[in-house]
């Protein structure tokens, strides 16, 4: 008596649904992560609350029409460099992993200062506050920039915040005085 032959799944066949299948997914997890403008979930009554720091509103100060006497701010520089920041000590961290903060998420300098922010991750530092960019102010970095400087000549408080992170309090502030 002849023994019956086992049928099987093609192991590459099985190989590529569970491939297809787990990018799927991993799509997915990304796609929502980095959406900061999607729907929040409602804690449950067990949520640990956190606190948020939260800052005073202000205007970054009204452009003039004369030229300025000091240097005026740079459009930032990106870099792809990993060196050390330039900035003699005005040096602000984009922190990810599960924090996802500036640090330090307030920096005060002279006019005419250079504050130089450093990437741990994708982020980017945007002026304005959150959700609105402000396109006319002096903080562009793009997003997953790796080094990012911008000398501020005039007094004022500057704001800025990571777009892909706004959602979790990624804010901060650059005040020159």
């Amino acid at each position: 008596m002849p023994i019956p032959a086992v049928t099987r799944k093609a192991p590459t066949r099985m190989l590529a649904d569970r491939t297809l299948r787990l990018a799927a997914a991993f799509t997915t997890v990304l796609a929502l992560t980095a959406c900061s403008q999607g729907t929040r979930l409602k804690p449950s009554s067990k949520a640990t609350p956190v606190n948020v720091p939260t800052f005073a509103p202000t205007v970054n100060p009204a452009p003039t029409t004369t030229a300025p006497a000091a240097p005026s701010e740079s459009g930032g520089t990106p870099s792809a460099s990993s060196a050390a920041p330039s900035g003699g000590g005005n040096a602000v961290t984009a922190v990810g992993g599960a924090t996802n903060k500036f640090e330090p998420a307030s920096l005060t300098v002279k006019a005419g200062s250079k504050v130089t922010w450093t990437a741990q991750g994708y982020h980017s530092a945007d002026s304005g506050t959150p959700p609105t960019v402000d396109k006319s102010g002096p903080i562009q970095a793009p997003a997953g920039f790796v080094t990012y400087s911008v000398t501020f000549a005039k007094p004022g408080t500057y704001k800025y915040f990571c777009v892909p992170h706004a959602s979790l309090g990624m804010v901060g502030e650059i005040v020159v005085t």
